[in-house]
């Protein structure tokens, strides 16, 4: 059930329509302007223009709380928007750094394969320069005998030839 309560004040016409609640409010205030010796039209301008006021300034604080809030809610914006940048460049370096650590270990293990070969090829060619050393002091070791061998030849062969000489020599004569 709808009431439409009309004021008059000052040739301008206030409109409210609500149920009862609205009649009594209506009711109440014109019987503390009675009580108080005020007129009711005047009373009712006066609380209608402070509540107006009232609810000028609680509109303007409410616009304000709203305005900084949206900018709250732009800043939040752009930095979840950042992190989320910051977020995909870190994802990006770490599977960078995944592939540099993928290949330094195939590098690693490339070149302790490569350490293993040069260090075998270093044994062997030990090995070789070893038994070169040892087939060079044989050498000696038969260059020695066979001078000794010859020498001892050679003397012998001397003392042949000059006992061969004596021989002709004594059978000559």
């Amino acid at each position: 059930m709808n009431v439409l309560v009309a004021l008059s004040i000052t040739g301008t016409h206030f409109k409210a329509t609500g149920d009862h609640s609205t009649q009594r409010m209506s009711s109440d205030l014109q019987q503390d302007c009675e009580q108080e010796g005020h007129q009711p039209e005047e009373m009712v301008l006066e609380d209608l223009l402070e509540e107006y006021k009232q609810l000028l300034e609680q509109k303007k604080a409410l616009e304000m709380r709203v305005h900084k809030s949206e900018e709250r809610r732009r800043a939040l914006m752009h930095i979840l928007s950042d992190l989320n940048t910051v977020n995909r460049k870190l994802n990006d370096q770490r599977k960078a750094m995944i592939h540099i650590l993928a290949d330094y270990e195939q590098d690693r293990r490339r070149l302790a394969r490569q350490t293993e070969r040069l260090d075998n090829s270093r044994r062997a060619l030990m090995h070789i320069l070893q038994d070169s050393h040892q087939s060079n002091l044989r050498l000696e070791n038969s260059r020695k005998a066979m001078i000794h061998i010859m020498s001892d030849r050679g003397g012998t062969t001397a003392r042949a030839g000059v006992t061969r000489e004596a021989g002709t020599t004594c059978a000559s004569r």
